[in-house]
């Protein structure tokens, strides 16, 4: 499961994509953060069709051009690898579409639905005067920002005009039909050639207006075909609007779903009850609410606020003129609150002041608004700084006045000029939003400054986003670490976690894990669900900070208990693997179900492995293919894949080779190699698609370039038949090449019989890889030193063949015979064994006086190393009793074929990605031609071999030591002690060994600590009983594990499927079963005809 695994916490890449927030209309949209700028991105991938991504140029466009209140906010393009990130304004109240569905609309609140028509309408109306139709408005692209603000989104199908031609978008246009049926206009349906016009778009607000009136967001939900649907509506059916729905509400939805066009109103003609934010005109968005003309008089900013014709809004010499209402004096006998009321009839401002506030709160007085208002605009009026905020305020949010964005920009600015510094702060959210203001994002940036240089932490974490973005300002990562580091120490905790980032990363400061974890910490014991998923992840890896799997478990449990779900995932996984916890399947399965919840592709991939392996639960496919197509639904190649075969197979799902074809389609348009090869043969067949033996050809070569082995088969049997592709056996030879290259047998096997014959190369290099001989040309490249980098006769280094990670075992040709006897045998030992639990041998290579055994790769190290690093402290006894049955397996099968391992020891225990045994270092083994499987314990003579301490009693002090089965199970019970007691030496007491080896001879064991199982502990002194006769074979050992599986150690690996579906390079691991696999051996049969007929 390691490709399910979160990848390290340090990202180079500026672009970091959080939770999903949805899908637009051709693309994934997720929250993300580009450096410290929160926002959103939609994703696309470059494979998409040529419409698709003609429509992502089409909205880029559109929202490059578009500037206004009522918008969505674009932000900039990224690109990265084959996907395409748009970066826009994040709407943190998501769409209307989900305001409805979760009921945050209430159903009596006509208000706020009157407004939220008016906003759409006035976003219309300035699109549609900049010359676009939206074409596909509906609430689902209708967002909400945190202030419940109207931002249009989803431009993808949007028709773009130059300005001259913008008049002319009344009349319609022609176009092939775009957008989403139940919210089209009726003359757009059922005819050939559709007319979109400004109107068509009104026609849509109509829709979403029924939406908001009836808390739905299907219109005619209950018609599920949408022809008839569109038929109806070309009728002039509509929706029923409720009967509590207001009148002129349902007169507005009914002139604007009209049947005749001309009969709709325009965008910028639609205005619902008394709404301050319309009353300049909703198309007049150029002018905004007020004009701001700045001067400089002695050093101090002053202005002048204009409504668009040139008056003063506002303008007042007295405030108690305003609206000739006088706000009231409280009678009461607080003699406080008497000295106030004094006081503000005397002209003080600040008891004027205090008499708003008490008004305004129903302190010791009745709630007024209206009072509120009076009190603290007369005191704003007299220069109360203070006042003028609330007065702002007031204007902001319509509170017992009408709502006017301009009379809040006027009463704000008045205030910040004087130094107030949250005055300045709502100035530069006015300037960034274009509230009662032009939008303006270097005056925004100038009063952050002003507001973050007076203490305003979130000034300071905003003015840091937008140096890191260079938005306003000039690009610096050194000035958004310093206002983030201001940020942080007034206890902002988002500062906290991207400081932490910055420091972590090197980012406008000197790197420093020191100081990122502990500003990770900060931020994280406020409740920071990503500082506590990241600080899993450090303690997971061990950079800053000690390795420690218990540390790591308990942040992630942190950030997933408050629905992180990324964390969620990684909770999961750890109880799988127990890995700093228990192992609980149960567990896992409940914390990958709330992952998967939030549509987390990693969980969801693992409850399909957890169903499909009945990992703690029932087997099942079909639960397990309904989780893996959520999966292959994303994106993820590997799973589509899989998806395929299961529908070819029909596992889980009803056998389908339409539906297996398609998914091998999506996974080999993404570049996926195996399904390539598969789709390749299914074109070869004619399976699922139209028999096409260029296609195939054209898939395999795919796949084959890649390093398909498979695939380089198959298109050498297509270059050998002429099938698909020209003939040539020159073609042929170099695939078959290739393959070889890659340690395959079979391909081997046939490049010596087909170059033998004088075919495709010359005779000797035939025979040169047919013998495993490295060609010149062959890719080698020896990569670092693994773990403590030695086996029994040399080093040990990961490595790459082509395209295949390997292990590299390095001997020189200089050393003694016996060591090159003991290389000879390992070879022939490993060419032979073919099992699960046994390393997988691939092929020799000599290079500068050097010889390499290149074997299968465990990328876990050795057992001992597992346990030297402290990773199994936390592992449980099942996982510890299921590795010694792997043991048993491997030991099992070895046996079963004749061969004894003489050197079982932790160090000679690989574990693979998913920890399973795989037993290596066969350079002592004692190798026999087998007359029954009894054969194998009868003596057998030789050399000392082995090492001491876990050398079974009757080989110390023999003359001529008997090796035997029981030998190695001898060795086996040791291995057993070394993962209770966390030990790789047993008698790690007494260094010399000849004490030791006369203690093992009289029966001293190593003691097993007092927690150990009794049923380990008895299966352990089975194994190394004085007696030989009295030991389990291998054989038997195999039911040491408390959960026993049902599987033989003969089972073939042809059975499994991998976690992470990936294609195994050797030929010899055939991996898929049943019907398929058999289309591949036909393949290779093909291939046997032809050069029988060469």
């Amino acid at each position: 499961m390691d490709s399910a695994r979160a990848k390290p916490v340090p990202r180079r890449s500026p672009l970091v994509l959080g939770k999903s927030l949805g899908r637009g209309a051709y693309g994934s949209v997720h929250q993300a953060r580009w450096g410290t700028l929160v926002c959103a991105a939609k994703t696309f991938y470059l494979s998409q069709s040529d419409f698709h991504l003609q429509s992502i140029q089409k909205e880029i466009t559109a929202l490059q051009k578009l500037r206004s209140h009522h918008v969505i906010q674009f932000y900039r393009v990224y690109q990265e690898a084959d996907r395409i990130f748009l970066l826009m304004e994040l709407a943190e109240n998501g769409s209307l579409s989900q305001a409805i569905s979760k009921g945050s609309l209430r159903e009596d609140d006509w208000p706020t639905k009157m407004r939220l028509a008016n906003e759409i309408a006035r976003g219309l109306a300035f699109i549609h005067q900049e010359g676009v139709l939206h074409r596909d408005l509906k609430s689902g692209n209708v967002l909400l920002t945190r202030y419940m603000e109207v931002k249009l989104a989803d431009f993808g199908l949007a028709k773009i005009r130059s300005a001259m031609n913008a008049a002319s978008m009344t009349s319609g246009s022609t176009a092939v039909i775009t957008g989403t049926i139940r919210w089209m206009a009726p003359e757009l349906l059922c005819v050939p050639i559709p007319k979109y016009s400004t109107k068509s778009d009104v026609f849509a607000l109509g829709v979403v207006m029924w939406e908001m009136a009836a808390n739905s967001t299907r219109p005619f939900k209950a018609g599920d075909m949408d022809a008839l649907v569109a038929l109806a509506i070309h009728r002039g059916e509509r929706e029923i609007l409720p009967d509590d729905t207001p009148a002129e509400y349902r007169d507005l939805v009914q002139r604007c779903w009209h049947q005749d066009r001309s009969q709709r109103p325009e965008a910028k003609d639609i205005v619902l009850g008394h709404d301050g934010s319309t009353e300049e005109g909703a198309g007049d968005e150029e002018k905004n609410d007020v004009e701001f003309e700045w001067s400089e008089a002695d050093g101090t900013h002053t202005s002048e606020i204009h409504n668009g014709d040139g008056s003063t809004p506002g303008r007042h010499t007295d405030a108690a003129n305003h609206d000739e209402y006088v706000g009231r004096v409280p009678e009461t006998d607080d003699d406080v609150v008497t000295h106030m009321c004094t006081a503000a009839k005397r002209g003080n401002r600040e008891a004027q002041l205090f008499l708003g506030w008490i008004y305004d709160h129903g302190h010791g007085v009745d709630k007024s608004d209206k009072d509120a208002f009076w009190w603290y605009r007369l005191a704003a009026s007299h220069g109360s700084a203070v006042a003028q905020v609330h007065v702002a305020k007031i204007y902001l949010n319509g509170q017992g006045v009408d709502r006017s964005d301009g009379e809040a920009a006027r009463w704000y600015l008045r205030a910040a000029v004087h130094g107030d510094v949250e005055a300045q702060y709502q100035m530069s959210l006015m300037y960034t939003s274009g509230r009662g203001v032009e939008q303006d994002d270097v005056e925004a940036a100038r009063w952050y400054i002003l507001a973050a240089e007076n203490g305003h932490c979130d000034a300071q974490f905003t003015l840091s986003q937008w140096y890191s973005l260079g938005r306003g300002v000039t690009q610096s990562d050194a000035d958004a670490a310093k206002w983030l580091t201001e940020a942080a120490k007034q206890g902002n905790m988002a500062a906290q976690l991207h400081l932490g980032m910055f420091y972590w990363n090197g980012q406008g400061v000197e790197q420093s894990d020191i100081e990122a974890i502990e500003w990770l910490t900060k931020a994280a014991i406020q409740g920071n669900v990503e500082a506590q998923h990241n600080l899993g992840l450090i303690y997971e890896g061990g950079r800053g900070a000690d390795r420690s799997d218990i540390d790591a478990f308990r942040w992630f449990v942190m950030a997933a208990e408050q629905g992180y779900a990324e964390a969620q995932f990684l909770v999961g996984l750890r109880y799988v693997e127990g890995r700093g916890v228990q192992q609980s399947y149960i567990k896992a399965r409940w914390w990958f179900t709330q992952a998967a919840d939030q549509n987390n592709a990693d969980a969801q991939r693992s409850l399909g492995v957890m169903y499909e392996q009945g990992q703690g639960i029932k087997q099942s496919d079909v639960e397990a293919t309904h989780w893996y197509c959520k999966v292959a639904d994303q994106g993820d190649s590997d799973v589509q894949t899989h998806v395929g075969l299961m529908y070819l197979e029909g596992r889980g799902v009803e056998q389908n080779d339409v539906d297996a074809s398609k998914w091998f389609t999506k996974a080999a348009e993404h570049g996926d190699a195996v399904a390539q090869f598969h789709l390749g043969l299914m074109y070869l067949k004619g399976r699922g698609v139209e028999k096409n033996d260029n296609e195939a050809a054209r898939w395999f070569t795919l796949g084959a370039e890649q390093g398909s082995v498979r695939a380089q088969l198959s298109l050498a049997h297509l270059y050998l038949e002429g099938q698909g592709v020209e003939q040539s056996d020159i073609e042929a030879t170099k695939w078959l090449t290739k393959a070889a290259e890659q340690g395959c047998a079979t391909a081997q096997s046939h490049l010596e019989q087909l170059n033998l014959g004088g075919l495709g190369l010359d005779q000797q290099n035939a025979c040169d890889v047919a013998s495993g001989i490295t060609p010149q040309y062959s890719p080698f490249v020896l990569g670092i030193k693994l773990g403590s980098g030695s086996g029994t006769f040399g080093s040990v280094h990961e490595a790459r063949w082509g395209n295949q990670p390997c292990a590299a075992k390095t001997f020189f040709y200089n050393q003694s015979d016996f060591h090159l006897q003991s290389i000879q045998k390992e070879i022939s030992v490993l060419k032979r064994l073919r099992f699960r639990h046994i390393i997988q041998f691939y092929r020799t290579h000599e290079e500068n006086g050097q010889i390499y055994l290149l074997m299968e790769l465990a990328e876990n190290g050795s057992l001992a190393q597992a346990i030297n690093r402290g990773e199994l402290f936390s592992v449980d006894w099942s996982a510890k009793s299921r590795l010694a049955s792997e043991i048993a397996h491997g030991l099992a099968y070895i046996h079963g074929e004749g061969v004894l391992h003489h050197d079982i020891r932790s160090s000679c225990v690989l574990l693979s990605r998913h920890m399973e045994v795989k037993l290596a270092d066969f350079g002592l083994v004692t190798v026999r031609m087998l007359v029954s499987a009894a054969s194998t314990a009868d003596q057998s003579k030789g050399g000392f071999a082995g090492t001491l301490r876990w050398m079974a009693p009757e080989l110390l002090f023999a003359k001529k030591p008997e090796y035997t089965t029981k030998s190695d199970v001898y060795a086996l019970g040791v291995v057993m002690w070394e993962m209770a007691a966390n030990s790789t030496r047993p008698f790690r007491d007494q260094d010399n060994d000849a004490l030791v080896a006369e203690a093992i001879g009289d029966g001293a064991r190593e003691t097993f600590p007092v927690d150990t199982p009794i049923e380990y502990r008895e299966w352990a002194e089975k194994c190394w009983h004085q007696d030989p006769s009295l030991r389990p074979e291998a054989s038997e050992a195999v039911q040491i594990h408390c959960n026993s599986s049902n599987e033989s150690p003969d089972d073939d690996d042809a059975s499994l499927i991998d976690f992470d579906l990936s294609e195994s390079d050797s030929d010899d691991l055939e991996r898929y079963r049943d019907e398929f696999a058999s289309e591949a051996s036909a393949t290779q049969e093909n291939i046997d005809q032809h050069i029988g007929q060469s």
